[in-house]
């Protein structure tokens, strides 16, 4: 019954260990495409970056056409442009020696649609990372984290990805990104919007 026992509290022991660890070596690349779509209309975040402003204004265009063929619709709002869907960008800055984080945040609004973008995204890993907003333009550790919202578990140490926000958010109130272990309270990276 004793060597029970003791092969039970060792094997618990290996496991939490290697949840604890494991994210340390093994990384996780993500490659999500940012596409917006307006009827027939369907760019990505790249496509629309590398326009030039006379295709900006022929999108445009495009959109406002075929917004008119759209019966019983009416637009309260401007019709967002190519060039004005990128709110803001930060780019992240490694929290200590131990946790290093390159890559951009780009906050994107299209009409309602409220999009935080990670690319080329490389922060170390750890167990359980998330991605918050955060109201702090330091946020370089646990205490000095502001006002936060936890948007989602990230989905990869590496790569392009994009997370949804609340569209009831307003993102002025907002000044960083922050990839944060919740299990340690530790900041992994952080990105201050400019």
């Amino acid at each position: 019954m004793k060597k029970l026992f003791i092969f039970i509290s060792i094997a618990a022991v290996l496991a939490i260990a290697w949840w604890l660890i494991s994210p340390i070596f093994l990384n996780k690349t993500v490659n999500e495409d940012l596409a917006f779509e307006f009827g027939d209309i369907k760019m990505t975040y790249e496509e629309m970056e590398g326009m030039s402003a006379s295709e900006a204004e022929d999108l445009e265009q495009q959109i406002m056409e075929e917004a008119a063929l759209m019966p019983d619709i009416v637009m309260e709002e401007d019709m967002p442009t190519a060039r004005d869907a990128v709110v803001r960008r930060g780019v992240f800055q490694d929290a200590d020696e131990a946790h290093q984080a390159t890559g951009d945040a780009i906050l994107i609004e299209s009409g309602e649609e409220k999009i935080l973008r990670l690319e080329n995204l490389d922060v170390t890993n750890g167990p359980d990372l998330r991605v918050l907003l955060s109201t702090s333009d330091n946020p370089n550790s646990r205490d000095t984290l502001g006002e936060y919202i936890e948007l989602d578990r990230l989905k990869g140490n590496m790569g392009n990805q994009n997370y949804t926000i609340d569209g009831d958010i307003d993102l002025s109130q907002y000044k960083s990104v922050v990839i944060y272990c919740k299990p340690f309270h530790v900041v992994f990276g952080t990105a201050i919007f400019q």
